[in-house]
């Protein structure tokens, strides 16, 4: 089952936060023999457009190693209970997965397994530090050859917008839940 992360940018083309724009480019042109071009164009300039490029990076794993963000979504299909309690990695990388990971845990999942998936996405979702995550990308960017994020306030203007959509992850969730068990 796919989930946000799954569909991101990064994702679809397949390429890494490190990766310069000449390979984004080139993987865009590549997937579109084989995906929707329309998708791959609209990827392509999320990841190589500078104003675009911040909220796609926010909504992905910052901080995370590629081979360790390929693992992590290998996860998010395969063994998802592994992903609950991974205090490894960056809070805001942590929590996207966490929401991914709402997006298709079992809505027959017992009610106190449902609270402990929601009670560690708040705790993690609260560690999450702007001027961490512009470390976390600044980081990256040098290795990738983009400009750096100067200042933290698009950070914190992004980590805003994220915050809503974890709200309306949880929401859309315990949507799917049996009355029954939100009661419990």
């Amino acid at each position: 089952m796919q989930t946000s992360l799954h569909r991101s940018p990064f994702a679809l083309l397949g390429v890494t936060t490190r990766d310069k724009a000449d390979k984004i480019i080139e993987q865009a042109e590549e997937k579109s023999l084989f995906l929707d071009s329309d998708v791959c164009t609209k990827a392509r300039s999320d990841l190589t457009t500078v104003r675009n490029r911040l909220a796609t990076e926010i909504r992905w794993l910052p901080g995370v190693a590629p081979n360790r963000a390929l693992g992590l979504l290998d996860a998010l299909t395969n063994n998802i209970e592994s992903l609950k309690d991974d205090t490894s990695l960056p809070p805001l990388a942590n929590a996207n997965i966490l929401a991914a990971a709402f997006e298709i845990l079992d809505p027959n999942m017992a009610a106190s397994d449902w609270q402990d998936w929601i009670m560690d996405f708040a705790y993690t979702v609260d560690l999450i530090d702007a001027d961490d995550v512009l470390s976390e990308i600044n980081a990256d960017r040098t290795l990738s050859g983009f400009s750096e994020v100067k200042g933290k306030e698009q950070i914190e203007e992004e980590l805003d917008d994220r915050r809503h959509f974890y709200t309306e992850s949880i929401k859309a969730a315990l949507d799917k839940l049996d009355l029954m068990k939100l009661v419990e």
